[in-house]
């Protein structure tokens, strides 16, 4: 019976200590990193703007600017929530954004980025070094934070479907602000109105393009929770191993 009391005193040491040690990650070196990445993020867009500061406000007309802005609110959030559960010391769970939010905010920025360095950079000639290092922050930060900090697993993969709301909506946004707008202006080689050339409506390809953007979206949301939900049984199992 003592060595059976022992052991099991052993194992409940072992598994509050593995509980601090998951809240301190999540806690406080959770706030260390955010800290750190709103700097870096925010420091990366202001530098990627100037470059463009005789198109004054088009940036703010582009997808991989305004997921960059919705990942800056999320941060900013984050790191709110952060500095209020430190009161809480290394007890309880850590505090955190909605995770369909937060993920949805992570999806934007990793399309926005890929954007940007497969037809921003070599079709519209964005080849700067700030281009450059903010869609390279734009895939990056964020989806570092999602795996480093991030709670993962229960977010249901119909999810993938209200996350196309936005890009359908950037779509239909952007058609109209060039016919109703037709003199704002626009960061495009071409002189086109229209701040990506697949979402022209005179494309004779512009369904198709349409039709292959979104699917590869929807695509990659489906692939994201997957792999999200995937880490999140992971995490459990593990959880429940130390601390049962």
């Amino acid at each position: 019976e003592d060595a059976t009391w022992a052991y099991s005193s052993s194992a409940q040491k072992i598994g509050v200590s593995s509980q601090a040690m998951i809240v301190l990650r999540n806690r406080f070196f959770a706030l260390f990193y955010r800290i750190l990445a709103l700097g870096a993020f925010l420091t990366s867009l202001v530098f990627f703007w100037r470059e463009f500061y005789e198109y004054t406000y088009a940036p703010i007309w582009y997808f991989e600017v305004e997921a960059g802005l919705f990942y800056l609110f999320i941060l900013f959030l984050a790191i709110i929530l952060n500095i209020i559960d430190l009161r809480r010391g290394i007890s309880g769970l850590a505090s955190s954004v909605y995770m369909p939010v937060s993920l949805a905010a992570t999806a934007y920025c990793f399309i926005g980025g890929i954007m940007g360095l497969g037809y921003m950079l070599p079709f519209q000639g964005m080849k700067s070094l700030p281009c450059i290092l903010y869609y390279v922050a734009l895939i990056l930060i964020p989806l570092l934070e999602w795996i480093l900090f991030e709670e993962k697993g229960g977010v249901a993969f119909y999810t993938g479907l209200n996350w196309m709301i936005y890009p359908v909506l950037y779509m239909v946004f952007s058609l109209f602000r060039a016919v109703i707008f037709p003199d704002s202006p626009v960061i495009e080689a071409n002189g086109s109105m229209y701040c990506y050339s697949f979402y022209n409506p005179n494309d004779p390809l512009f369904f198709l393009w349409i039709f292959l953007s979104f699917l590869g979206m929807f695509l990659f949301f489906v692939f994201l929770l997957f792999l999200n939900n995937c880490l999140g049984r992971k995490y459990k199992k593990k959880k429940n191993i130390l601390f049962d």
